[in-house]
């Protein structure tokens, strides 16, 4: 006896109510799935999780930057300057970005 069909033996075997309930589980898993797709690929979505990880960035930036610049109580001057205008950089290149990802809507 081929594997084909023992398992058409085995499938035969199911009751109708087991099959609907297997088609249910399936379908539901698809329409899980495709839903998560459309989540993944609406431009809202994409828009709003680019924002969050230019904040989080920003905000890795900024505490990186600190620490370079800043003892425990004060500011080093001499180091805040060119900080100062990496930041500045930063973030005229993330308006730039923005300006250009507008105006393509």
């Amino acid at each position: 006896m081929s594997a084909d069909t023992s398992r058409r033996g085995k499938e035969t075997s199911r009751s109708t109510a087991d099959i609907q309930a297997d088609l249910a589980a399936s379908r539901a898993k698809l329409v899980s799935g495709v839903q998560g797709l459309i989540d993944d690929v609406n431009p809202k979505t994409i828009a709003k999780k680019t924002v969050e990880d230019a904040k989080t960035f920003v905000s890795n930036e900024f505490r990186a930057a600190k620490s370079l610049v800043a003892d425990d109580e004060d500011w080093q001057v001499g180091k805040v300057i060119p900080v100062a205008g990496a930041v500045l950089v930063v973030v005229a290149v993330l308006r730039i970005g923005c300006a250009i990802l507008d105006r393509g809507k």
